[in-house]
């Protein structure tokens, strides 16, 4: 198999470009997000018109701004859509062919969001200025990721060992949805992480395929035991990489909660049968299974999640609140502690925490906790314990 047509994907994949950190407002009501330099190896870039213009940019801020560039959005107009991004691929056998469509897709997605980075970055109402402190870094990419919506084309040319995929920017994104993505950092968190492992599948399906290519008399799909475990990685990369295509789909629909549990777990329940190594996908289980009443099945969900990613603060907090309203209140102190220790910035953390507390009766505590949280932004919870007069 190869790869042909202008992709607009760099080979790569860190992808990183630009970075992004906290939310306020500049003067005149304008919306500021401060961002970092991107980090990249130059063997990765991708065309180099489109990296030299980004490049300048970015110095260009860095001089003026004298250090760390913010993003400032000083009008409300809307960032237009219309972006197209078109990935080919070829396969030679039927066995390679769905691997080849979700192969295209990812590409695809990947092309596209890059091409709304830079809008993010370039657009002409759109400035730099000094912010001040910056706190916790966001790549640019990953919040494209998060507003973009678009519709999808696949076209497969069986005859021809062709499969073409275009994506199609639709609609505008206004500055409340930035504001409302930006002001989520709960959500950008599981995007980082699912443009992270989108990332790393079209890295392995690349070299893959180059080894492929490498050897030409070599199928990948072929029948010699040999070759068995190429074959199957290749399948395990499909079959990956469409999982995480439900669970993008997905995403846009979780506000606090998921719209539709329901469906979240129909979908999530053949997205784990292709891909059961992915976290992300047994955190949306578990998250939907409590909101559908099955607590016990949300507890094995959200530990499957942990036991294939020890560092995910999210399935932590989900597992906590599943322990709470099994109406264990020791376990779930100790899953929110792990959840604050890696998202101490997160106000529901310390007020779920706070409540966990105020079950075992351990009101010093609760009152610290409810503290916490409003001095991060959310002070419901420290109202209601100070008007009960538990708090002062």
């Amino acid at each position: 198999m190869r790869e042909s047509g202008n992709t607009g994907a760099p080979r790569g994949a860190s992808r990183a470009v630009g970075r992004a950190a906290g939310s306020g407002k500049g003067r005149g009501g304008a919306a500021v997000f401060a961002f970092r330099k991107p980090q990249r190896d130059i063997g990765e870039l991708p065309a180099v018109g489109r990296v030299c213009l980004l490049s300048c940019v970015l110095f260009l801020a860095s001089v003026f701004c004298g250090g760390a560039p913010a993003f400032c959005i000083a009008s409300s107009q809307p960032f237009s859509g219309g972006l197209v991004a078109s990935t080919e691929r070829t396969f030679q056998l039927p066995q390679e062919k769905e691997a080849a469509v979700a192969a295209a897709l990812a590409m695809t997605r990947l092309a596209l969001m890059e091409q709304l980075a830079m809008e993010l970055l370039l657009r002409s109402d759109v400035s730099f200025g000094g912010v001040g402190e910056a706190g916790e870094s966001l790549d640019v990419l990953v919040l494209a990721y998060a507003v973009a919506a678009y519709s999808r084309e696949i076209s497969v040319d069986d005859a021809g060992g062709r499969v073409r995929a275009t994506l199609r920017q639709t609609g505008d994104i206004g500055l409340e949805m930035l504001r409302k993505r930006l002001g989520r950092g709960d959500v950008l968190d599981l995007y980082t992480r699912a443009v992270a492992r989108e990332i790393a599948l079209i890295r392995a399906y690349r070299l893959l395929t180059a080894v492929s290519a490498l050897l030409p008399n070599v199928s990948l799909a072929g029948e010699d035991a040999a070759y068995s475990r190429p074959r199957d990685f290749l399948s395990r990369l499909q079959r990956g990489m469409h999982a995480l295509d439900r669970y993008f789909s997905l995403l846009p629909d979780l506000e606090g909660v998921w719209q539709n549990p329901h469906s979240v777990l129909e979908i999530m329940t053949e997205a784990i049968s292709d891909d059961p190594s992915n976290p992300l996908l047994h955190n949306a289980y578990g998250e939907a299974a409590l909101q559908a009443g099955r607590p016990h099945e949300a507890l094995d969900a959200q530990s499957a999640a942990l036991r294939l990613d020890p560092l995910f603060a999210r399935a932590y907090h989900a597992r906590g609140v599943v322990y709470l309203a099994l109406n264990l209140p020791a376990l779930a102190v100790a899953d929110f502690s792990e959840a604050l220790a890696l998202a101490p910035k997160n106000p529901r953390y310390w007020n779920d925490r706070a409540a966990a507390w105020r079950v075992r009766e351990n009101i010093p505590n609760m009152c610290a906790d409810f503290y916490q949280a409003c001095a991060l932004g959310d002070c419901q919870g420290y109202r209601w314990a100070t008007e009960e007069k538990f708090c002062r």
